[in-house]
């Protein structure tokens, strides 16, 4: 379950697409 930590990684570079 490594999709969580890539979405949390997309979160603090992009912090408005998601």
């Amino acid at each position: 379950i490594f999709e969580m930590n890539n979405w949390k990684v997309a979160v603090k570079r992009r912090k408005h697409e998601y």
